[in-house]
């Protein structure tokens, strides 16, 4: 671009309810879609700020006396380490994790449910509960998390164990049905 064609360009700042610096490129790319059907700054930043997360997606939820990012759509292992990496950054004075199995991996699944116990195992939490078969079958190698076969177990375990005053990342295929866990979080203080 020569010099006479160069734009003025002005720093914005923009503030959104998508959690993670993972959610970046898809910010990045809302402006650069919104910039290229030739919307204002002010229009670009006023969709992004108002776009509220609906869908078991980076979802902030505050239930109660908790905070939950609810992240239950979709699980693979890039996105379960972003997810782990991400929250592991949160300051909280108690922090729990529940994973969901990651589905359709094939013979890759048993390594990468390994991967990704050793990364929590790593972690500073409260506690930590996984879901499904592939998580379950490394129960006795990794004891010192709480592991159950499917979403209803887990939700009849919370509701006579509830959690409370925590900050809860929920993260799984959706598959796993994990978003059934509002309703035993909205069912406690």
């Amino acid at each position: 671009m020569r010099n006479s064609e160069k734009k003025n360009v002005a720093e914005t700042t923009v503030a959104s309810h998508l959690p993670g610096s993972y959610n970046f490129s898809n910010i990045m790319a809302a402006i650069c879609i919104g910039n290229y059907f030739g919307l204002s700054p002010e229009q670009i930043n006023k969709g992004i700020e108002n776009y509220i997360p609906a869908n078991n997606r980076s979802q902030v939820v505050k239930s109660g006396s908790n905070t939950i990012l609810m992240d239950a759509y979709n699980a693979y292992p890039s996105s379960v380490e972003a997810a782990l990496e991400n929250f592991e950054k949160i300051k909280a004075e108690k922090k729990i994790i529940i994973l969901g199995e990651m589905l359709e991996l094939g013979e890759t699944s048993p390594k990468e449910h390994e991967h990704v116990i050793d990364s929590v195992g790593k972690m500073k939490l409260t506690q930590t509960y996984f879901v499904g078969k592939n998580f379950l079958s490394l129960q006795e190698k990794y004891p010192q998390h709480s592991y159950f076969k499917d979403v209803n177990e887990l939700a009849d375990f919370l509701k006579k164990n509830p959690i409370i005053y925590s900050t809860i990342l929920v993260k799984g295929s959706r598959g796993n049905k994990l978003e059934k866990l509002s309703e035993v979080f909205n069912s406690v203080i």
